[in-house]
């Protein structure tokens, strides 16, 4: 088997387990029941949105701080207008005792925010819950999209068509 041959081999193994594992952990997320999350429950202090996260600052989150809690949870806004109509929305008032669910599987970004709630109750009402749907779909297009590069090159090292 000849040097270019073999570099088709490999990048199509690897385009396949790259998008595979990308599908699969956005499969596996959308799965998580709620037995399974991390949970807090606590009095809110304050709801603010905060901007810069994602390239050049264009996405927002909403950070939820709560008493006698050191880290800084939060929700994915989106834009800045997406962020101001969820956090209204959602009627989240200081003073008030929620229990939030917490994805144990999103982890810390560089600025110290965990943007993992995926549910707020207050007391036996739910407020907020994200639709995981979204990500199933982004997962299963994952996958596909790493089958179809890594059949392709995998073929072209083959040399079935050319």
């Amino acid at each position: 088997m000849n040097k270019k041959r073999k570099q088709r081999n490999r990048f199509a193994i690897l385009s396949l387990l790259f998008f595979s594992l990308v599908g699969g952990l956005l499969i596996y997320r959308s799965g998580i029941s709620d037995s399974q999350f991390r949970t807090y429950q606590g009095t809110l202090e304050k709801a603010e949105i905060s901007k810069g996260f994602g390239n050049y600052g264009r996405n927002y989150a909403i950070l939820l701080d709560f008493k006698d809690l050191e880290e800084k949870l939060g929700l994915y806004g989106g834009t800045k207008e997406q962020a101001v109509r969820k956090l209204s929305s959602l009627e989240l008032h200081a003073g008030t005792n929620y229990r939030l669910f917490i994805d144990k599987s999103m982890s810390y970004g560089l600025n110290g925010i965990n943007l993992g709630i995926r549910k707020i109750m207050k007391g036996t009402e739910v407020i907020y819950n994200e639709n995981m749907l979204a990500h199933k779909v982004f997962g299963l297009l994952f996958i596909l999209l790493g089958m179809i590069p890594s059949t392709t090159f995998y073929l072209i090292a083959k040399r079935k068509f050319k």
